[in-house]
C-alpha cells in the first residue's frame, strides 16, 4: 500500500445504508467511492460496521439486523438492516461493490470499524449488540 495522500471517511451508515429506501441499486452501493471522485482523494476509509454489527455478508460476525425480530428504533435503522438484506438475498455484497469500485477507480480502501459501543442485551437498540454480546451477554462487564 502506498503511503496515503488525502484519506476520506465514510462511515456507510449516515450518507449510504439509512439514506436509500430499499433495495439500494448498485449504483447506490458505488456513491461512497463515485462521490469523491475527482477530489484529490486517494484513500477510503470505509465503516465495516457499527460497533460489532457489520454492513457486509460476514460468516464470523452478524450483520446489522440480522436477528431483529422486532423493531424498536427509527426509519433510518430498519432501512439499513433491510438495503443489506436485500442486496445479500441479490447475490449483492454491499462492501465488494465499495472495494471494487475503488479498485476500479485507482483508489486505497482501508477497511474502518468502530469498536467501543455501550449496547447491552437488555437495551431495545439490539441493532449493535454484537455475536458475542448476543451468544454471550455473561461476558459482559
Amino acid at each position: 500500500m502506498q503511503k496515503p495522500k488525502l484519506i476520506y471517511y465514510n462511515d456507510a451508515r449516515h450518507y449510504s445504508l439509512y439514506r436509500y429506501d430499499p433495495p439500494m441499486s448498485l449504483h447506490q452501493f458505488r456513491q461512497p467511492v463515485d462521490e469523491i471522485l475527482g477530489t484529490g482523494v486517494d484513500t477510503l476509509s470505509f465503516g465495516l460496521g457499527s460497533g460489532q454489527t457489520f454492513w457486509h455478508d460476514t460468516k464470523v460476525g452478524i450483520r446489522w439486523g440480522e436477528r431483529i425480530t422486532r423493531h424498536t428504533n427509527g426509519v433510518m435503522w430498519w432501512r439499513a438492516g433491510e438495503n443489506v438484506r436485500h442486496a445479500l438475498e441479490a447475490g449483492i455484497d454491499p462492501l465488494k461493490v465499495v472495494v471494487d469500485r475503488a479498485h476500479e477507480k485507482g483508489l486505497q480502501i482501508i477497511g474502518s470499524l468502530k469498536m467501543n459501543d455501550p449496547t447491552s442485551p437488555d437495551d431495545d437498540g439490539k441493532y449493535w449488540l454484537g455475536k458475542l454480546k448476543w451468544d454471550h451477554p455473561e461476558v459482559m462487564i
